[in-house]
């Protein structure tokens, strides 16, 4: 299973949300030992509003991700509230890899 959580940033926050990203939320993240193999992109389209990017972390099943989306990611959505505000928004989906 993976945890996608799609952001747009602010053009003048994105180094500030990067650098956080790397040195708070995913070590944090990784450190619950219910994700592993987090995954960092750019979305390549371009948007007046800011800059996109998509975090994955994997899992071995959904369960860890629900346990884990009502608890610590839920802290860290408040936490990005908090201190970046309006300037990220977000949306998270748990995905399912499928044979082609």
């Amino acid at each position: 299973m993976i945890l996608n959580t799609t952001y747009l940033v602010g053009k003048e926050i994105e180094q500030q949300f990067l650098n956080w990203l790397r040195s708070t939320y995913v070590p944090e993240a990784l450190g619950t030992k219910l994700v592993f193999d987090a995954r960092l992109t750019k979305v390549l389209t371009s948007e007046e509003e800011g800059v996109s990017y998509s975090l994955q972390f994997s899992s071995k099943d959904v369960h860890d991700i629900k346990k884990k989306k009502k608890g610590f990611f839920a802290q860290k959505e408040l936490a990005i509230r908090e201190q970046f505000g309006e300037r990220v928004l977000y949306f998270s989906t748990i995905l399912r890899p499928c044979e082609l």
